[in-house]
């Protein structure tokens, strides 16, 4: 069961920020309130492509996880 505890995670990771873009907050998307908001230290856009690689190296520590049974991040090894 706690091989799949990565999976879980990661999952609810992708949900959350995909509800956060697509569920508007009081009637504002998250990028609506950002511009409403200017502050001194907001990036641009494009710096958000940064969370493409982030959930694809999640997903794949999920997957090796799951995969392993644990020993992907250095857990004991089953021996017989």
């Amino acid at each position: 069961m706690r091989r799949y505890f990565f999976a879980f995670g990661t999952l609810l990771v992708i949900a959350s920020n995909a509800a956060a873009s697509l569920i508007p907050l009081n009637g504002y998307a998250t990028g609506q309130l950002s511009d409403m908001n200017p502050t001194g230290f907001t990036p641009p856009g494009w710096v958000f492509s940064i969370w493409g690689l982030i959930y694809i190296g999640s997903i794949g520590l999920a997957v090796r996880a799951a995969l392993a049974g644990g020993r992907a991040l250095g857990g004991p090894s089953r021996a017989a």
